[in-house]
């Protein structure tokens, strides 16, 4: 090209897509494939295109929206505001019932 010669300017376009494959559709809800299939993929409607099952991403959203619940966290919960009645959680099934050689007194059937 000559020094005189004008070149067009670009135009970048972002293009968002209308429909992705599973796996996409996946990462898109940070979920495994497995997990889409089994608990996304019967409540969304796919493309039917020959092989191709894509999924649109509107159908993606809609069941976010619907799936989607609130998680109300009311501040920090530890064993001191629970007052004194609260114990340690046991660290294993010996501790949950007094040690490996102690009966069971919460099954009376294992007498």
């Amino acid at each position: 090209m000559s020094e005189t010669a004008e070149t067009a300017p670009r135009i970048l376009v972002s293009v968002q897509p209308v429909a992705v494959d599973r796996a996409t559709a996946a990462s898109m809800l940070a979920m495994s494939v497995d997990s889409f299939e089994r608990y996304v993929q019967p409540d969304v409607r796919l493309v039917r295109q020959g092989k191709l099952r894509p999924v649109p991403v509107a159908e993606l959203e809609r069941w976010v929206e619907a799936n989607a619940g609130h998680v109300r966290l009311t501040g920090t919960l530890n064993r001191s505001s629970l007052g004194p009645q609260a114990k340690a959680a046991p660290r294993n099934a010996c501790d949950a019932h007094g040690g490996p050689n102690q009966r069971r007194r919460d099954l009376p059937w294992l007498d």
